[in-house]
């Protein structure tokens, strides 16, 4: 994959999974029982391996059943995205008339992508009923093909407040706003529908309270209606696929074992059958070496993707870490689907060798993601076993890289090491670590251990730099600036 994604991209997808995080959230504490039902739509990971989804949408509710397609938005509309010359990119394909669309505001701050949990849920059935009222945007970037946003007018308070009251005036209804401020603001409807009641409190640039649609859903659950037995014996792929995957999360039932392994015998969809196979290992069946036998066979390297994502879901279980780590050895496996069996494996007291081994990797896809991997998950009890290998000439820039950006590491052990080992490429390197890891992590450490004046004067040279470097916004734009002198 690319490295040099284009960071929007991943800003969207980051903003999404958060907001559908929160979403599932929300609706978990109103009753519901929601799980992803499209992988990853909670992961901004990004993978060049595209796996070509079902039409469906992120979520289920495994008591009531409803479907819901998460957007989350940095300004809070009900929009969504349409080609209305291709009918298999329209907004609504792949959603029934009973799923539902949660919109969320989602933001960025100086701590990353937040949401207030605010969950705006609407039917599709009342939003394909009010498409005659809602507006098309301009045609997106040439890149984007013919898709626009489809727009459905409505209301979004900038200010938090409260709804002081709702005023009939013939056919238009108003709203009277009371802001926190102690300010009012009386909003006229002019045809939209009020979802709001008095009394109720709503907060800035998060909260619907009118719009074209007929009636915004509450987001209580309605109890336990979902057959999802009878989804797995639908025609419909994305309505079989979601009874599929449901299954594994619900409780053991001998008619559904019994289903799944018919689906296992009988299945022509490849992505299905994977799920029936992680559904019957949920369910507590031994059926591993089966799974891996059928996935080996899958020639669609989307599919092989398919299955190692699966595996990460499940590395709980003994058998996935063991045919997780297989995959990292197993060269009918591409570079990229044993990073994400990297990703999959995890950092944990039982991997941090493995995956520190993979840091190492001459195939630079592999080490990246190992290095990513170590210093996201970093623990002060990996530093020992790291600078075990610092004193490698091909190997102790990488530990050095580890050691110095990641947060979670054991500093007095850093220090303790350089004064004690009789290695001199570890002191050296270790020295290093010391002072490009900052003064402010390790300057109260050096005063009280390290005697030395003359390596105390070194560690004071490279704090100066770190602290005089210029940002790396300022780097960027030099070189660019650069560019254009011809």
């Amino acid at each position: 994959m690319s490295f040099k994604t284009d960071q929007s991209f991943l800003e969207k997808i980051t903003m999404g999974a958060i907001g559908t995080q929160a979403v599932i959230d929300e609706l978990n504490d109103n009753g519901h029982q929601v799980i992803e039902l499209e992988r990853y739509c909670t992961s901004n990971k990004i993978w060049s391996t595209k796996i070509k989804r079902l039409r469906m949408p992120d979520l289920i509710c495994l008591k009531c059943g409803k479907r819901i397609e998460s957007r989350a938005k940095s300004r809070l509309e009900i929009k969504m995205s349409d080609t209305e010359t291709n009918v298999e990119r329209r907004w609504n394909i792949g959603l029934r008339r009973e799923d539902m669309v949660a919109f969320i505001r989602c933001y960025k701050d100086n701590a990353g992508c937040k949401t207030e949990g605010v969950v705006n849920l609407f039917s599709v059935g009342d939003m394909e009923d009010a498409e005659d009222r809602s507006k098309l945007g301009a045609p997106k970037s040439p890149g984007e093909g013919s898709e626009r946003d489809r727009n459905w007018p409505c209301y979004v308070p900038k200010k938090s407040g409260m709804v002081e009251e709702i005023i009939h005036d013939g056919e238009t209804h108003k709203i009277r706003l009371k802001y926190d401020d102690g300010s009012s603001y009386t909003y006229s409807c002019k045809g939209k529908v009020h979802y709001c009641v008095s009394g109720e409190r709503f907060i800035e640039n998060t909260s619907i309270i009118a719009g074209v649609v007929s009636e915004k859903k509450n987001n209580g659950c309605i109890g336990d209606s979902y057959d999802f037995l009878q989804d797995m014996r639908t025609e419909s792929l994305e309505i079989r696929y979601a009874g599929v995957k449901a299954a594994g999360f619900l409780p053991r039932e001998a008619n559904v074992v019994e289903r799944l392994y018919e689906i296992i015998c009988d299945e022509d969809d490849t992505r299905i059958k994977l799920e029936a196979y992680a559904s019957l290992v949920r369910l507590n069946e031994n059926v591993w070496e089966e799974f891996k036998e059928y996935a080996y066979t899958i020639e669609d390297e989307q599919y092989k993707m398919e299955f190692i994502l699966i595996l990460g879901e499940l590395k709980d279980y003994e058998d996935s870490s063991r045919i997780l780590y297989e995959i990292l050895e197993d060269d009918i496996f591409s570079n990229e689907m044993k990073a994400a069996a990297i990703w999959g494996i995890g950092v944990s007291d039982k991997t941090i060798e493995k995956i520190l081994q993979k840091c190492f990797s001459v195939e630079k896809i592999i080490s990246r993601h190992a290095i990513a991997l170590l210093e996201a998950n970093m623990r002060k009890s990996y530093t020992q076993e790291i600078t075990r290998y610092i004193e490698d000439e091909n190997k102790s820039s990488v530990c050095f890289r580890i050691l110095t950006n990641a947060e979670n590491v054991d500093r007095e052990f850093i220090v303790e090491k350089y004064i004690t080992t009789n290695n001199e490429m570890k002191r050296k390197w270790l020295c290093l670590v010391m002072g490009f890891g900052g003064k402010d992590k390790y300057g109260y450490i050096v005063d009280s251990k390290i005697k030395s004046v003359q390596v105390r004067g070194q560690l004071e040279i490279m704090w100066d730099y770190i602290e005089a470097k210029l940002s790396s916004d300022d780097v960027n734009d030099i070189e660019f600036l650069k560019l254009q002198i011809i």
